[in-house]
């Protein structure tokens, strides 16, 4: 597993563990919708930016 560091615009920015950013990206959008954001994935692809975290 890796690091990953997901930002999404206007909120702050978290690390996921996973294997792929895309798999990233893909807790990173789960967790969102959970908190009760109701972003679609295309909307939320748009203002999400993600990078490997720094070692």
């Amino acid at each position: 597993m890796r690091t990953i560091v997901v930002s999404v615009y206007g909120f702050s920015e978290e690390s996921v563990e996973a294997e792929t950013r895309d798999k990233a990206m893909y807790k990173a959008f789960r967790a969102f919708r959970e908190a009760g954001y109701r972003w679609d994935f295309h909307k939320f692809l748009i203002n999400t930016r993600v990078w490997m975290a720094g070692r």
